[in-house]
């Protein structure tokens, strides 16, 4: 557990949602059958969970740019200075989620709604 991030469970569980994420979404864009020919459930999950950090890191924005349209400063204490640094952190995680929440719906018809006859 110390070999990467000595052990910090937000950066290891971080690193591996990125990493599969961002495979599922080379997947997507090479239209691979394998991916493709899953079931609809097993890639609107993913995209379910890309919801999380996605969210999170836009709620985490805006109250930042609040707070600092405010007069406020990101160095104010040091709960401040972490939650800059976990916003500052994330941003390869949310661009990947947000990456895979635009494509799915793009390039499958998982999100659609089916109408059965």
């Amino acid at each position: 557990m110390h070999l990467w991030a000595e052990g910090n469970l937000m950066l290891v569980t971080g690193t591996i949602w990125f990493s599969l994420i961002s495979l599922w979404n080379m997947a997507l864009i090479m239209s691979l059958e394998d991916i493709l020919s899953l079931a609809s459930w097993k890639r609107s999950v993913p995209w379910g969970l890309s919801l999380l950090p996605v969210v999170f890191w836009w709620v985490a924005f805006v109250l930042e740019m609040v707070k600092l349209f405010q007069g406020g400063s990101w160095q104010d204490s040091v709960q401040e200075i972490f939650f800059a640094y976990v916003l500052w952190l994330n941003i390869p995680l949310a661009s990947a989620s947000s990456l895979y929440i635009v494509l799915l719906p793009m390039l499958t018809d998982d999100l659609s709604p089916s109408i059965d006859n």
